[in-house]
């Protein structure tokens, strides 16, 4: 059970370098046996500029693989106001040793 809570707690560190925008972070588990995978998702919404992020090496868990980028923009218009919300996520797959 430990070892989710260790993982969130290693992207939220990391996930600190998007100067300015917010950033969430999502953990597809809250806890996983030894062996099993999870998915760690980070959001960065209305940044500028970042750098993808990445997680640290660790002798609890390996990273399976690069990041899934995606992208998504909404612009919105309330009386006569435009309103851009735009969020690139990352998602990790995340396994337990």
């Amino acid at each position: 059970m430990r070892k989710g809570f260790q993982i969130v707690t290693v992207v939220i560190g990391v996930a600190g370098w998007a100067s300015g925008a917010e950033v969430q972070v999502q953990v597809s588990s809250r806890e996983i046996m030894l062996g099993e995978s999870l998915t760690v998702r980070v959001s960065v919404i209305n940044a500028a500029e970042h750098d993808p992020p990445t997680l640290p090496a660790s002798a609890d868990y390996s990273v399976l693989g690069p990041p899934q980028r995606t992208e998504n923009s909404q612009i919105r218009i309330s009386n006569g106001r435009r309103t851009t919300l735009s969020t690139v996520s990352y998602q990790f797959s995340v396994a337990a040793k």
